[in-house]
């Protein structure tokens, strides 16, 4: 049986896109723009250093927004390139000796930027994203004389801060997929219950309903009472009987008191419902039986025989009598009903 997909709401029940992650993207806003005004140095003297600002911001707008769980891939990928770009060019606008300080905030920031990503269930991709970061830095020590050891300096608690997150949206992954499949669990559950509790209730009806109908037969008959008005109205019982096993939806009214009438005036009615668990809308088998009733009614003598049979494309009532032929009513699934 093929798995369901992964419809356990993650963000709704984290807050990672209501009020609360919009509060803390607020807090996020006014940190770094803090950082990058009073602390920013030679990198936010350039355009560099705002552009990365201004993608740093729209990074963090999107990973707030809401959306579905995991995030969309365009999403991803914008926060990756946002995250590259910027550490591209505020890497190239850092002092190349000592150590850069509150200038080189964009490594803090894109870091939040990651573990939101991976908090949204894309954790592999975060990596992806600190991978391309570091690439970047690397590049940048390497190439200004610094050393590769600058870089994983500058990095390491990024990368172990982000390692920390993955472990946490990992789990949380988890315990939502178990909790998805408990809920399934119960759904399932309840569903069968309900149909237990359904054919239970349907079992009462017609054992009362039989009760009800049979009972003063059988106790006149074992009286031996009976008259021949009787006994006639006791064989359109019997019939009747018959149609609750073979009639399916065929027999409910109005063709039942219109079978009944037509037993009366001698006619040899049965019901057929070979459709086997039929599935057909409510509002169609209502037009299916009012229309058989109608061909019942119209039947003086002789015998009829009205059968639903279904296909995948269409259910079929055809009522078959020695005075009129065979008719039918053509109901294509999913459709109303036409008349032939």
């Amino acid at each position: 049986m093929k798995r369901p997909g992964f419809t356990f709401d993650v963000d709704r029940a984290l807050e990672l896109t209501g009020n609360g992650a919009r509060a803390i993207l607020a807090l996020f806003i006014v940190a770094h723009v803090t950082f990058a005004v009073a602390a920013g140095g030679e990198p936010m003297h350039s355009w560099r250093g705002w552009l990365s600002l201004a993608l740093v911001i729209a990074a963090a707008v999107l990973v707030v927004a809401p959306g579905p769980y995991p995030m969309r891939g365009s999403w991803v990928a914008a926060v990756l390139v946002a995250v590259v770009i910027s550490t591209v060019l505020m890497d190239w606008s850092l002092r190349t000796h000592g150590w850069p300080g509150y200038a080189s905030w964009h490594f803090g920031a894109n870091t939040f930027l990651l573990l939101a990503v991976g908090l949204r269930g894309r954790a592999g991709w975060s990596w992806a994203g600190m991978l391309g970061m570091l690439a970047a830095t690397v590049t940048w020590t390497v190439t200004t004389g610094q050393g590769v050891m600058l870089a994983a300096h500058l990095l390491d608690w990024q990368a172990g801060t982000l390692l920390i997150g993955t472990f946490f949206a990992v789990g949380l992954s988890r315990t939502m997929r178990n909790l998805q499949n408990v809920t399934e669990a119960q759904t399932v559950r309840a569903a069968a219950d309900e149909a237990a509790r359904a054919a239970a209730e349907l079992r009462d009806r017609r054992l009362t309903a039989l009760e009800r109908t049979v009972t003063p037969a059988l106790r006149a008959i074992a009286a031996g009472t009976t008259t021949a008005a009787e006994r006639a109205e006791f064989l359109i019982t019997e019939a009747m009987l018959r149609d609750t096993i073979r009639g399916g939806i065929l027999a409910h009214e109005p063709v039942v008191s219109s079978s009944g009438d037509a037993r009366r005036r001698g006619v040899d009615v049965v019901l057929l419902d070979d459709s086997r668990d039929c599935g057909m809308p409510l509002d169609d088998t209502d037009a299916a039986r009012a229309w058989a009733a109608e061909r019942i009614a119209a039947v003086a003598h002789g015998s009829c025989t009205v059968r639903i049979s279904g296909t995948p494309a269409e259910w079929v009532v055809s009522v078959v009598s020695e005075q009129r032929g065979q008719q039918a009513m053509r109901i294509p699934r999913a459709a109303g009903a036409t008349p032939g």
